[in-house]
């Protein structure tokens, strides 16, 4: 299943200022979490301070001791910034980022003079599909490889 989307995201101005944000398009309230893969077309050349994407680099490795030091009726959907490093990443058009969805991601702030112009992509298993934990990450990767094997021929 996919679900794909623009993203337009104008520069800020007096009356309109977005001030970007960091989220997580799972729950992360549930054990095991939930495995899919998201990703990002860029439409235009995006460098910093121009909207473009944000995350908070390894935080699905760190995720199950961060989690620990969290508040009980902490959002699952948008993580404590405190103490996490927010990066932005350039890309150029036609540059790819697709990420592990329990990567927490978003949209920066656009202080510059040009719009960002992006599309979104989104895949998960479809209805019924085990889609969680690391039992799904080896499942895909076990399919990449027997499909690398039966394409080539020595």
């Amino acid at each position: 299943m996919t679900i794909d989307r623009a993203n337009l995201n104008v520069p800020n101005r007096p009356g309109f200022e977005f001030h970007g944000f960091i989220h997580w398009d799972i729950d992360t309230s549930v054990d095991p979490l939930p495995f899919d893969v998201q990703g990002v077309l860029s439409l235009t050349d995006t460098v910093a301070g121009q909207g473009g994407f944000q995350c908070v680099p390894g935080m699905p490795k760190h995720f199950p001791e961060w989690v620990k030091t969290q508040p009980d009726d902490r959002n699952p959907h948008r993580p404590d910034l405190a103490e996490l490093e927010v990066e932005t990443i350039e890309t150029r058009a036609g540059d790819l980022l697709i990420w592990n969805s329990q990567l927490p991601h978003g949209v920066s702030p656009n202080q510059s003079d040009r719009p960002r112009l992006a599309q979104y992509i989104s895949m998960s298993p479809g209805p019924g599909a085990q889609r969680r934990g690391p039992a799904m990450a080896d499942q895909l990767v076990d399919a990449s490889d027997r499909s690398r094997r039966q394409s080539v021929s020595w």
